[in-house]
């Protein structure tokens, strides 16, 4: 027997501005920092460093790219308050 589970609709109240921002951690690597208005910051990704497979390039071009995906600007923002097309 399957139950079934019937959920309400959820209401988008307010979107929180975020920064995305990159700092050095204690092992040669780059932590990718979150934080929403108002809250503590949190590490959502680390790019390691281990000189065997990475190179000190490398690591900063690929920590650079997750900021760029991560990185909320106006032009990735949608209205959740308007019917999307």
């Amino acid at each position: 027997m399957v139950a079934h589970i019937s959920l309400k609709p959820i209401e988008i109240e307010r979107i929180l501005p975020t920064t995305v921002t990159q700092r050095p951690d204690d092992r040669g690597g780059i932590e990718i920092v979150m934080q929403h208005e108002g809250m503590d910051e949190f590490v959502i990704a680390n790019v390691h460093y281990d000189y065997r497979y990475t190179s000190n390039g490398h690591r900063s071009w690929l920590a650079d790219e997750i900021v760029k995906l991560l990185n909320p600007t106006p032009k990735n923002w949608v209205d959740a308050t308007k019917p999307q097309i």
